[in-house]
């Protein structure tokens, strides 16, 4: 499957060249600030659609495996607020895992300085953020990353090597797209029921929405809405207490709980 990773380092290429364009255009009229223009959400929104999409054009010319079946029911409205809800809930519990791995292993610990900058890329502190940080956030990331992993890379997987190592693998390979370590452990678990849930459901719609899900719980609940020592107080040094863990993995476990009981068995009608 020499076309996965080449599928994935075309996409790479296709979002640093499209804000590698942006920087050369600004820099060009004389914007002086145009190095932090690039990181605006609004251009990495944009960025992750026009870059991805050539690699998005290939893997479904490579593939034309598919998740979904001709019988499969398309997902309901309330089984998106369930995965949207579970995704909710398993930022803060994913969240504390990676924060437990990184005090037994230093090399999986993020550093203030990235911890700081990521708070700030989501950070609503303008009109104009208020919209394009949930548009590269909530829409643009969830989309572009489902209709490539969940859409076209893992049903390929799945096809060519069964279920278990096709949702493994594609988790892994979902991990290895965010390249710092601390994100990679992060995105492949995340992967993996992100996998799991598109599978259940025989489409990517869930698995968008419990991503948007994950990906909004920082936007939703700022510091200066609700202060949590361990998810967005930005010391680094404090966990998440063990109550909000509990109720968070209680939340998560009980919604894709029913969530699996509303959708059809993999290989059945409707």
């Amino acid at each position: 499957m020499w076309w996965v990773l080449a599928v994935l380092v075309l996409g790479w290429m296709g979002m640093l060249a499209v804000q590698g364009l942006v920087f050369a255009l600004c820099h060009g009229v004389g914007i002086e600030d145009a190095g932090t223009l690039t990181r605006d959400p609004l251009v990495l929104g944009v960025s992750q659609i026009l870059g991805l999409a050539p690699a998005l054009w290939v893997a479904r010319r490579m593939n034309r495996a598919r998740l979904d079946h001709q019988n499969a029911p398309r997902p309901d409205a309330g089984s998106i607020a369930l995965v949207f809800l579970a995704g909710a809930a398993l930022q803060f519990v994913l969240g504390a895992l990676v924060a437990a791995l990184g005090d037994w292993l230093p090399f999986f610990s993020i550093d203030p300085a990235s911890a700081e900058a990521l708070t700030a890329a989501v950070q609503i502190d303008t009109y104009p953020r208020a919209f394009s940080v949930p548009f590269c956030v909530v829409l643009a990331a969830p989309v572009t990353e489902e209709l490539l992993f969940r859409g076209a890379i893992m049903p390929a997987l799945v096809q060519r090597h069964g279920v278990g190592v096709g949702l493994v693998a594609s988790a892994l390979l979902f991990g290895a797209f965010h390249l710092h370590p601390v994100s990679i452990v992060y995105a492949s678990l995340a992967g993996l029921v992100l996998g799991a849930v598109a599978l259940r459901s025989r489409s990517i719609l869930p698995s968008f929405a419990l991503h948007a899900g994950f990906n909004a719980i920082p936007i939703l609940v700022p510091e200066s809405v609700l202060p949590i020592a361990g998810f967005n107080t930005g010391d680094e040094h404090s966990r998440l207490s063990w109550w909000v863990l509990i109720a968070a993995s209680g939340v998560a476990v009980i919604a894709l709980s029913i969530f699996a009981r509303r959708s059809p068995s993999p290989g059945t009608g409707p």
